[in-house]
């Protein structure tokens, strides 16, 4: 189910609009969500802010990922990956 293209797509939608639908419980975190737009979107203390500083091309998942964590100012980040390419690239930048 998960090798067709179009069915992460629409897992992603739906896990990104629940997270959007719930901002309220993420009132000590900030959390930012990368989708099918361009722009991430940032929760923060339950606000939603559309991040244009932070607008991203369609590019592979992975270098998109290390980009994102590059941008962001917060002393500790976590990343959630089993990916080892995420890894490295972390590692190195």
């Amino acid at each position: 189910m998960l090798t067709v293209t179009r069915n992460k797509m629409q897992l992603i939608h739906l896990i990104c609009q629940d997270i959007i639908s719930h901002k309220e419980d993420f009132k000590q975190h900030k959390i930012l969500l990368t989708g099918s737009d361009s722009l991430l979107v940032e929760i923060d203390r339950g606000v939603i802010i559309k991040r244009h500083d932070m607008r991203t091309t369609r590019e592979e998942g992975d270098t998109m990922l290390v980009q994102q964590v590059a941008w962001v100012t917060a002393k500790k980040v976590l990343v959630v990956a089993a990916d080892m390419d995420i890894v490295v690239l972390l590692l190195h930048f």
